[in-house]
Order: C-alpha cells, then sequence, then structure tokens
C-alpha cells in the first residue's frame, strides 16, 4: 500500500457568496511579486477551507484554470507588550 493516501474527487458545489467567503485577500509582498511571474497568484484563505474548495472558488471569481494549489500555514509571531505576551492569529495562505 502506498503511503500517500488517495482522495476521492468530488467537485466542490460553491456559492457566490462562499467563494468571496474562501478567497479573502491577495497578498501583497516581495515574494508574492516575485511569484506572479510565474503565473502564480498568492490568496488569504481561512484555515477551515481545503484544495478543491480553493481551486473552485477561485476558478469561480476568476474565469481560470487552476492546475495545482499549495498550501503554506503561516504561524503568528509573539511580541511582548505592557500587558504581557500577544500574539499576530495563524493564517493560511494558498499559492
Amino acid at each position: 500500500m502506498s503511503r500517500f493516501r488517495v482522495i476521492p474527487r468530488a467537485e466542490a458545489r460553491l456559492t457566490r457568496q462562499q467563494m468571496y467567503d474562501i478567497v479573502r485577500a491577495p497578498v501583497i509582498t516581495e515574494k508574492a511579486t516575485i511569484v506572479s511571474e510565474h503565473n502564480q497568484v498568492i490568496f488569504r484563505v481561512p484555515l477551515t477551507a481545503n484544495k478543491r474548495e480553493v481551486k473552485a472558488a477561485v476558478e469561480g471569481l476568476f474565469a481560470v484554470n487552476v492546475t495545482a494549489v499549495n498550501t503554506i500555514r503561516v504561524m503568528g509571531k509573539l511580541s511582548d507588550t505592557v500587558a504581557g505576551p500577544a500574539g499576530a492569529p495563524i493564517t493560511k495562505r494558498r499559492l
């Protein structure tokens, strides 16, 4: 048995509002600009979103053909404040 789990293909059916809820905002950084030269775009998405939902949302909103979806979980940075340690929230990005 392969160590890779095979996920059966299931087409995600999303309403227009659900698509906007999944694709929250584009990430505009120097790294995202460099990646855009290779026809890739980075979006902020909820932690609960999976790759199939993100693919369906991007294809539905922008009328493009998505070849792959890569994910990364970005941990928030801790900083010391007068009231004690505080941190930025954990976010998720999709390429």
